[in-house]
């Protein structure tokens, strides 16, 4: 979540606004990049008042973990799926 989420608040805005310069497109033809700029601010706060919690147990940390491993491998799949990788 921290790669996608902080990466999404800081760079997809950038990436999204030169897609559209060097190619001559409307803001609504890379609203998807330009959604994530804004929303995954957001979402990376949450995620490090989460982290920061204090009822944050090494079980659940070990189950965040888990999780971010399998969320990977969907990624990962995705984009072997798409001849990606």
């Amino acid at each position: 979540m921290w790669i996608i989420e902080g990466l999404g608040c800081r760079m997809a805005r950038y990436w999204g606004e030169m897609i559209r310069n060097q190619l001559g497109l409307d803001d609504e033809q890379v609203s998807f990049l330009l959604y994530h700029s804004d929303s995954d601010e957001l979402h990376f706060e949450r995620l490090e008042t989460v982290v920061q919690h204090p009822l944050l147990t090494a079980d659940i940390a070990d189950r965040i973990v888990k999780t971010a491993k399998t969320t990977a491998r969907l990624y990962l799949l995705q984009l072997e799926e798409l001849n990606n990788v």
